[in-house]
């Protein structure tokens, strides 16, 4: 019998990273180790398999872009859920299997009828298929250990601070790490070993590490 790994949920902190040029390199050098550390199962965020099912995002001219689902050869595929009603597509990305489940963002209507974008999980049914948090994220995940990183972009407008998030698929689960008034560089979410990345800043570039 195969033994399932098992990891701590420790709390977290965070650090600035130095820019010490002896230790830590030129900006770039930093950029360019954080870019090809390991994060991701599946780079490409097109499609993911969750057991006997293969989950991926399929446009239809009924739906527009929607996630759905597809067992075996044998069986077609079938739209697991119409996110954002008509034709309209929920623009889906990306895909990301952590555990039992399939994490993903779309755009869809809150309840006042206000398109954003949200966290998704699904086990591959339309039953299982359910947002995580009411928050608007941005449209990456990272994956750290058994858990998904998201970010919620803030607005220097509307004086709302950049939101670092971790989640492992359940509401008790899904808490926030950092807070900061500065804006949360795209594709910014890296991990090795028992740390992960991320960036902030555009003039100002700032990296930071979990403890």
């Amino acid at each position: 019998m195969k033994r399932r790994a098992t990891f701590s949920h420790r709390r977290m902190s965070f650090q600035r990273l130095e820019q010490r040029q002896l230790l830590a390199g030129p900006d770039y050098d930093i950029s360019g180790a954080l870019y090809n550390a390991n994060g991701f199962h599946n780079t490409d965020g097109r499609h993911a398999q969750l057991g006997q099912r293969h989950l991926f995002a399929h446009v239809d001219l009924r739906y527009g872009r929607e996630l759905w689902v597809s067992r075996s050869d044998d069986e077609p595929a079938k739209m697991i859920a119409d996110l954002m009603p008509g034709e309209e597509e929920s623009r889906i990305r990306p895909l990301i299997r952590v555990g039992d489940y399939v994490f993903f963002t779309a755009w869809v209507p809150n309840e006042f009828g206000v398109n954003r974008r949200r966290l998704f999980r699904s086990d591959g049914t339309a039953e299982g298929t359910v947002p995580i948090t009411d928050r608007k994220v941005s449209d990456e995940l990272g994956v750290f250990q058994d858990r998904v990183l998201f970010s919620v972009s803030g607005s220097t407008i509307r004086e709302e601070p950049s939101e670092v998030w971790i989640t492992d698929g359940t509401e008790q689960g899904t808490r926030q790490l950092l807070s900061d008034e500065d804006r949360i560089q795209e594709d910014t979410f890296r991990s090795a070993g028992d740390q992960f990345y991320f960036q902030m800043g555009w003039s100002d570039e700032r990296f930071f590490v979990s403890d």
